[in-house]
């Protein structure tokens, strides 16, 4: 008896959560990148969403992570040397989508992959507040459409 009752509890607030969210205007979540070194890990959402179309000025201010007013960039902690991986959801990987390092050296474009091995934090490479910037720009036809940004800081 008291399980149906927990089961019937779990199933309404189920229903209720998913009430909510559609009384809100939320249609689904986010796409979710992470960023992988060694055992640490670390995930953000989308820092910029549905950039216009040739927009070089919206794209710039989503690469630079000081910008005011937008999701502070995730942080992972790595060492200098290191290998650093990128996963991003399938709806991303659907698309082209590329990683660049401090707003200005772009990886290659990867297409159809949901984990890519990145590159190998370089010595030296970190700034004077110890930390690198990374971003992954997902791309629709050829249009960079979504960013997402990591600093990594040296262990």
């Amino acid at each position: 008896m008291m399980n149906r009752r927990r089961t019937a509890a779990v199933a309404g607030v189920a229903a209720l959560g998913a009430f909510a969210l559609t009384g809100c205007g939320l249609s689904k979540p986010s796409a979710l990148v992470t960023m992988v070194s060694g055992t640490q890990s670390a995930h953000t959402e989308a820092r910029c969403r549905n950039i216009p179309a040739g927009d070089e000025a919206k794209l710039t201010e989503c690469l630079n992570p000081t910008t005011a007013g937008l999701k502070k960039p995730t942080a992972l902690k790595v060492s200098e040397g290191s290998e650093v991986g990128i996963g991003v959801d399938t709806s991303i990987s659907d698309h082209n989508w590329r990683f660049v390092i401090n707003s200005d050296t772009a990886g290659p474009q990867i297409a159809d992959r949901t984990y890519y091995q990145a590159f190998r934090v370089p010595y030296g490479s970190f700034d004077e507040a110890n930390t690198l910037s990374v971003s992954v720009i997902e791309y629709s036809k050829d249009q960079p459409k979504n960013v997402w940004t990591f600093d990594l800081e040296k262990k």
